[in-house]
């Protein structure tokens, strides 16, 4: 189980910073109950953190109830004939629907029309974020330092070269042209215009659902190898994995992935969000699956 908080829930205090509008830390656990254990120690006010929201942190363990009865859950309809999901996935995903429905929930559907581009959303921000703050790992202040001798901007060079990744190295590069005078508004202004939008979207959402409930990743998941090596099918995934969940990323709120099934013996799961710091219904309706799944 992965929990993801409302964005300023958690301190980022200490965290090497990538893309600073979307970084979060949550818990990774083996149910949904310990997450909510270490939600409630994690989470709170950090004056450290000049995103870290002072608001009063609830008893999350308290709304773990398995009663699901006349709670509404929503499935985004734009997510119901993206290309590339394996059908055993929407057959998995279906059938926890139907699940609910019968423990008592009510099922509705949700239209977030901006959701769908909210990879490629995520792909200007992050690149541009990551520019910005990994700018700093220049070997004066943070991090490695080159030990070959040279001029200023040799050490430089030298230093990010050893120090950071080429995937990295390419963002970093792309970041730089997207923030660049003549490509800020054409990239990263009408980007935040659609954050915005899906923002709005959300919160349109919430007022007519607790919840929502989408897949978390398209397919079983890949290799270690393939992850390294940026194969074309890694490639491939990872773009569906950043459209089911950036969405909720990108408008701040908070979610958790309970695992429901398995492809050729590899799991995958599927998500709740909800409200921003609403966090103890998406606790709700993610535990209150879990011990159906369980036959609890």
């Amino acid at each position: 189980v992965g929990f993801k908080p409302s964005y300023g829930r958690c301190s980022r205090y200490g965290m090497i910073s990538y893309s600073s509008s979307l970084d979060q830390g949550g818990p990774i656990t083996k149910n949904v109950e310990d997450s909510a254990i270490m939600m409630k120690i994690m989470a709170g006010y950090d004056k450290k953190d000049a995103t870290s929201a002072n608001i009063e942190v609830p008893d999350y363990e308290k709304s773990l109830k398995k009663d699901i009865k006349g709670m509404k859950i929503g499935y985004i309809k734009e997510f119901m004939d993206v290309e590339g999901i394996n059908p055993a996935v929407y057959k998995n995903f279906n059938d926890c629907l139907e699940a609910m429905k019968k423990a008592g929930a009510e099922i509705v559907e949700i239209s977030i029309p901006h959701a769908v581009y909210s990879g490629q959303a995520y792909a200007v921000l992050a690149n541009c974020e990551v520019s910005s703050n990994l700018a700093r790992y220049d070997g004066v202040r943070y991090g490695h330092r080159t030990k070959v001798e040279g001029s200023l901007d040799e050490m430089y060079e030298n230093t990010r070269g050893e120090g950071l990744g080429w995937q990295i190295k390419r963002r970093l590069v792309i970041g730089a042209y997207m923030l660049s005078v003549e490509q800020y508004d054409t990239y990263f202004l009408q980007t935040q215009r659609i954050r915005r939008m899906i923002f709005n979207e959300f919160n349109e959402a919430y007022k007519k659902v607790d919840v929502l409930f989408a897949p978390v990743i398209p397919d079983k998941p890949w290799t270690i190898h393939d992850a390294i090596h940026g194969s074309k099918e890694a490639g491939k995934l990872g773009a569906l994995v950043d459209l089911l969940t950036m969405p909720m990323a990108m408008s701040g709120v908070p979610g958790v992935a309970v695992p429901t099934g398995f492809i050729d013996g590899m799991p995958f799961g599927m998500q709740f969000a909800g409200k921003r710091f609403d966090e103890e219904k998406v606790f709700h309706a993610g535990y209150a699956l879990e011990q159906i799944l369980k036959g609890a």
